[in-house]
């Protein structure tokens, strides 16, 4: 005989956040949706609300949150307000609110590096939880499972993690050469905007897309980097430690 289902009493514990979860941003999200703030603290998580993409760039780098919650009234370009708030809060889980399940327009954001896309109905129950999964998932994607040594071949200009090869475009290569290069040292933001994208690049989001983009495929966790590290108001360094080269 099975054993009777998990009572309804039990559920609310089921979904509690985890010690890593403990503060949250929302940005764009519409009025309809302010119950959110009430249900996120319900469930013991500090929340701070924006009404403008600018006001939570700087709240991320202000109060580092463990989520970000982005919604369809944010007033700008999605892929610059991720780019900024990856910079400013490397580990915290982006999620994005749909009006409606739109495949193509959450296809598209994903894209862009949201870690995940919600719709309707919108509970912050259910937010904490794809939220909390987030990094679970990709790690079960990830076919080198916990391999966080690469191997990087100058003359082949290739790239494997364990034994599997992967594709990186010229700017994902030549920004990994170039932290290769320094040998564990910090290399500055503006440093490797002029010596890759060159002097007219005056915009960072490129970098911020450029560095998220490759972690994707290097990183066994994008939120807990351990290959290509941000070193907070300096710039990026590698963890020489876990990178083999040949045809230096």
């Amino acid at each position: 005989m099975f054993g009777p289902p998990s009572t309804p009493a039990l559920l609310p514990e089921m979904i509690r956040p985890g010690p890593s979860l403990k503060s949250a941003l929302l940005a764009g999200v519409p009025a309809e949706n302010g119950h959110l703030v009430d249900e996120l603290e319900s469930l013991e998580l500090t929340v701070w609300s924006a009404a403008h993409a600018a006001e939570a760039i700087e709240l991320a780098a202000q109060a580092e949150p463990d989520l970000v919650v982005l919604g369809e009234e944010l007033d700008a370009d999605p892929s610059q307000v991720i780019s900024a708030i990856r910079a400013a809060a490397p580990r915290a889980p982006i999620v994005y609110l749909l009006s409606a399940p739109l495949i193509r327009r959450a296809a598209f954001l994903i894209s862009l590096g949201m870690d995940d896309v919600i719709i309707p109905p919108h509970r912050g129950e259910s937010i904490l939880f794809r939220a909390s999964m987030a990094p679970l998932l990709a790690r079960k994607k990830d076919p080198r499972s916990g391999v966080d040594t690469i191997r990087v071949d100058r003359f082949s200009r290739t790239v494997l993690t364990g034994e599997h090869p992967v594709a990186l475009t010229t700017r994902e290569f030549q920004l990994l050469e170039r932290l290769v290069d320094a040998r564990g040292r910090v290399v500055s933001r503006e440093d490797l905007l002029r010596e890759i994208w060159g002097e007219s690049q005056d915009n960072e989001a490129v970098l911020d897309a450029t560095v998220h983009r490759l972690r994707r495929k290097l990183e066994v966790d994008v939120s807990t980097p351990r290959i290509l590290v941000t070193v907070r108001g300096l710039g990026y360094r590698i963890e020489a430690g876990r990178i083999w080269i040949s045809g230096a």
